[in-house]
């Protein structure tokens, strides 16, 4: 016997939802920031909540900074800006998510930042730029955990500071096919009175790639470092 009109029609409604349901964008792609900050506010508008001494340090720098003189910022001789400034920089970056792990490949001299999606507790000898990360989904959320950061980093170009104790919470989703929000928490008693957080959002890349990026380079051409 053959099916009826209608059995087809549903047969062929639900093909339809599979195919949509598998051609459902992901996080994986190129991206680039939308709007590269110079100075982070939380998402309040205010300026981030530091505590009395960190508060001295991020003025001396920022003074120093409008100087011109940024010997304070390891990034000028190519040190890894560490997370989160690396995500604020005005370079693309590439997401490949599996079941073991999201690599972020960054194109600034081509630093590398490995998400655990295992659940592993992994405990480095000593803090790191871009710390230890385990990650999960909670829907179509991607959710980081980055502990043990090296406070010889910075928050933003700035010079927001950090210690080593520093915990950063981001939660990456898409908010459309070719935009990306990352929502940052920072969680830091030792620099800041409060937990605080900002958002950032990056537009996909659909015709680029992740270009050779030679920081030392750079600087041999006079051309600064980030």
């Amino acid at each position: 016997m053959k099916p009826s009109r209608f059995v087809l029609l549903a047969a062929l409604a639900m093909a339809g939802a599979a195919l949509a349901a598998d051609s459902k964008p992901s996080l994986d792609g190129v991206w680039l920031i939308e709007h590269s900050p110079r100075e982070l506010r939380t998402v309040e508008g205010k300026e981030p909540p530091l505590l009395p001494d960190a508060r001295k340090q991020y003025d001396a720098q920022r003074a120093l900074r409008a100087k011109g003189d940024l010997s304070f910022d390891h990034t000028t001789w190519c040190a890894s800006p560490g997370v989160p400034r690396l995500m604020l920089e005005p370079y693309k970056f590439e997401i490949i998510v599996n079941k073991r792990q999201v690599a972020f490949l960054y194109e600034w001299n081509r630093w590398a930042r490995l998400i655990d999606m295992t659940g592993n507790d992994i405990q480095p000898l000593y803090p790191l730029t871009f710390g230890t990360a385990n990650g999960h989904f909670e829907g179509d959320t991607l959710v980081i955990v980055s502990r043990q950061l090296a406070r010889e980093t910075f928050i933003d170009r700035s010079g927001l500071p950090h210690s080593d104790d520093m915990q950063l919470t981001e939660r990456v989703r898409l908010k459309s096919a070719n935009v990306l929000e990352d929502r940052i928490r920072v969680d830091d008693p030792a620099t800041y009175e409060k937990p605080w957080e900002f958002v950032v959002t990056y537009r996909r890349q659909s015709d680029a790639g992740i270009e050779e990026d030679v920081c030392l380079d750079r600087i041999k051409q006079g051309k600064p470092a980030i």
